[in-house]
């Protein structure tokens, strides 16, 4: 990720050097990493949820001694 994050930097840094239609492209890439992280972000919370689950239903299932 942090390749991702100096190539953004990159973009910025250069986006007055750019065509308008190479500017566009460097949004959408932008943009699609953004979609990308919060879907990987949603992935984890839901792993993490689950995970969670498990271990609640492991100590019920747990005998009292």
């Amino acid at each position: 990720m942090l390749g991702c994050c100096a190539l953004i930097r990159r973009l910025r840094c250069s986006n007055a050097l750019l065509t308008s239609s190479q500017q566009l492209a460097a949004a959408e890439a932008m943009q699609r990493l953004s979609c990308l992280r919060l879907l990987l972000l949603q992935l984890l919370l839901l792993l993490l949820d689950q995970q969670q689950q498990q271990e609640q239903e492991c100590r019920q299932e747990e005998p009292l001694s």
